[in-house]
């Protein structure tokens, strides 16, 4: 069977497909052929699935509050609307979304990645790190403090122990003896 190669389109043409198309369709289609990536590139195509009209934004969630425009917001390239829009619209997507908000809310989306699963994956995985790093420092100070106090408080009974092993107790009454008399 002959291969048949696409036609080439007018960007007219390819604006006016990609205005009729919901996120996964757009996703698809850019995902079928190397020239439909190409015209489907453009980053107005994908920032209305982040912050446009309801009925087409990748998730309903992103039309609550700001969600939709801090992905479209300075902190976020252009060139990386695609690749949120596809990480938003994969099976599990809510367990990154969180995560995938406080990339964008810190800038680590700002410069052209080539978002892919794998950097998406690092970014995540080095937001994850920085929070657990936050959570340990934390943690370990209340440690810590923790650890001081109980020394103090076994140093204290030590010196105590010794005190009155010498025959002094605390409040000047004779020395506990274990002898029974």
């Amino acid at each position: 069977m002959p291969v048949v190669e696409p036609v080439a389109l007018p960007c007219w043409v390819a604006s006016m497909i990609a205005e009729a198309l919901r996120a996964d369709e757009a996703l698809s289609l850019s995902r079928a052929d190397s020239k439909w990536c190409v015209e489907l590139a453009q980053p107005t195509i994908w920032q209305r699935y982040l912050n446009g009209p309801p009925d087409l934004l990748a998730r309903p969630v992103l039309s609550d509050g700001n969600a939709g425009a801090l992905f479209t917001g300075p902190s976020v390239h252009p060139e990386n609307y695609r690749a949120i829009v596809a990480a938003l619209r994969q099976p599990g997507w809510f367990r990154h979304y969180k995560g995938m908000k406080h990339l964008a809310a810190s800038g680590r989306f700002s410069s052209p990645k080539g978002l892919n699963r794998g950097v998406l994956r690092r970014l995540r995985q080095q937001l994850r790190s920085d929070e657990l790093g936050k959570q340990l420092s934390k943690a370990s100070k209340r440690k810590r403090q923790s650890l001081e106090l109980e020394l103090q408080k076994i140093n204290r009974q030590r010196q105590q122990m010794r005190l009155d092993e010498c025959g002094f107790s605390r409040c000047g009454a004779p020395p506990q003896s274990d002898h029974v008399q």
